[in-house]
């Protein structure tokens, strides 16, 4: 992470031209992420798919490109790891199907 130190990542997400990442809907799929990875254990995973649909529910489809912005986020803040089969991977080039792990149970 480059630029100001303070400014945490998720604050770069919201671009105004997109139509699903509202601020609410950013910080909706943080909790749920955070909330989720937590509930699941240091052992195991998510995957990104059961965040959006939590947040989204019919249109949960759409929010799949937000979840995994925040995800990376997320990631970049040391809060979860990304892991593509039981690896941890870079979500930024990864490909492919990913799952989200916690980091700490006291998120």
């Amino acid at each position: 992470m480059s630029g100001n130190s303070e400014e945490s990542p998720l604050a770069q997400i919201v671009q105004p031209s997109s139509s699903s990442a509202s601020i609410a809907n950013i910080d909706a799929i943080q909790h749920a992420l955070l909330d989720k990875v937590v509930a699941r254990g240091l052992e195991k995973s998510i995957c990104p798919s059961e965040v959006a649909r939590a947040v989204g529910g019919d249109r949960w489809r759409e929010l799949m490109p937000v979840v995994r912005q925040v995800g990376t986020a997320l990631a970049d803040d040391g809060k979860i790891v990304v892991l593509q089969k039981g690896v941890v991977v870079d979500p930024r080039t990864v490909k492919g199907p990913i799952r989200y792990r916690t980091t700490s149970i006291d998120h």
